[in-house]
């Protein structure tokens, strides 16, 4: 092979090299070809046609997918009776070919970020075979996603993560011949900035990242919390809140004006939650009764969870100094936090971890003595933790493109020796 370029015209020494290096370029994941750095939200439709066909959904603008991924066929999905799907989920990017098809996004480094994949099948291939696959984030495992389970409405994944780079890899992974992975919607949102006297999410470390097992506010019965806004000061940061009513408990709203605090109520607080669900909650009925409730884990692999309990009585405000909420929190009967309200301390917010959990884990708020009111309880959301293995992200050479530079590299100096 050798002899054979060696012996090669000019002119054809110059195909060789050419050939080479267009082969090298095509291994190269080069990031400086998107220009979309430093970001703290994106919003993508995934499926769109064209790089300017940008949605307009529920207040927000939603990018193409055009410029974050350049393999995959897109697919509108239609209309299905009876199923409510946002329209930016009304669209689908699908991948049968190749193992592995990866978003590249470039987040802000100075934020920790939630990611938000969605999915709705909507049997777009006519097939009525809903796959099943894996999603990664910058090489770790993410989730499963069994799409059989958006048979009456789109299914999201979500995890909260620290990115290590400048950019973040999100990847759908084929697991089963004939079943190509799909991605209907991306959300990338920036969960604020550390300040200190009011963190985000305060005992997440930086190689950790939170899997979302259920995010649930109380007392509002089928209110949905909106988007962010200085009038309603709701949620800022995209998160899901799922309203639940929880039988044999009171339901109790605090009718309190954004007039009346400084600013929005929940930037007073850990994690910013949004008003909405600081102003509504679940009371036991009786000052000596407990709050229950249980929370499914999936299955009964041992894990460390994070729990986040949301608590406010703006009842106890300056007019009632001297009486109290004092409760004590239990997982699985083992004490984790006392917690007191007062007219000095109106709302708190615990955080709980690590908690190690197996299967369903029962939760409970009991009062404790001389409390003059009930347990309470307005929010809370819980996450199983994962640990990151930092690569140091930014840029790197993949094994192959390595082979073909070397290559290039011999070839370039026997050609010209």
């Amino acid at each position: 092979m050798i002899v054979i370029m060696i012996n090669l015209s000019k002119m054809e020494k110059w195909v060789v090299i050419f050939t080479l290096f267009m082969a090298f370029l095509s291994q190269i994941d080069s990031y400086e070809t998107y220009p979309f750095k430093n970001q703290s939200l994106l919003l993508i439709n995934c499926g769109i046609e064209g790089s300017e066909d940008w949605e307009y959904y529920e207040g927000w603008d939603w990018a193409p997918d055009i410029g974050y991924i350049n393999t995959g066929i897109a697919k509108y999905i239609q209309p299905q009776p009876n199923i409510n799907v946002p329209g930016y989920l009304n669209s689908l990017r699908y991948f049968p070919h190749g193992v592995k098809n990866c978003y590249k996004v470039f987040p802000d480094p100075k934020y920790k970020f939630l990611f938000r994949a969605g999915f709705y099948y909507g049997n777009y291939d006519g097939l009525s075979r809903p796959p099943t696959f894996d999603l990664l984030l910058d090489g770790g495992f993410w989730a499963t996603v069994n799409s059989s389970e958006s048979e009456h409405g789109p299914i999201y994944k979500e995890i909260l993560y620290s990115p290590k780079g400048e950019s973040t890899s999100i990847c759908l992974v084929m697991t089963h011949d004939n079943e190509a992975p799909f991605i209907s919607s991306l959300v990338m949102a920036f969960v604020f900035v550390d300040d200190g006297a009011k963190p985000v999410y305060k005992l997440m470390g930086n190689n950790t990242a939170l899997h979302l097992v259920s995010r649930t506010f109380f007392g509002g019965l089928d209110k949905v919390i909106s988007a962010w806004t200085w009038e309603t000061c709701d949620e800022y940061t995209f998160r899901i809140w799922q309203p639940k009513s929880v039988p044999g408990y009171l339901n109790i709203s605090y009718n309190v004006g954004n007039e009346n605090i400084n600013g929005c109520l929940g930037f007073n607080y850990e994690n910013r939650p949004p008003d909405s669900l600081l102003k509504n909650a679940i009371s036991a009925a009786n000052v000596s009764d407990s709050i229950s409730l249980q929370v499914d884990f999936g299955n009964n692999t041992q894990r460390n969870a994070y729990f986040v309990l949301y608590f406010m009585d703006y009842n106890l405000s300056s007019e009632n100094q001297n009486v109290s909420r004092k409760f004590e929190i239990y997982i699985d009967g083992e004490s984790k936090k006392i917690v007191e309200l007062n007219g000095d301390e109106v709302g708190q917010v615990a955080t709980l971890y690590p908690v190690e959990v197996t299967g369903i884990a029962n939760l409970r708020i009991s009062p404790v003595n001389g409390s003059d009111f009930p347990p309470i309880l307005n929010g809370m959301e819980v996450y199983t933790a994962s640990e990151i293995v930092d690569t140091g992200g930014g840029f790197k050479l993949r094994c192959s493109c390595e082979t073909v530079l070397f290559s290039f590299l011999v070839v370039l100096s026997i050609l010209f020796v």
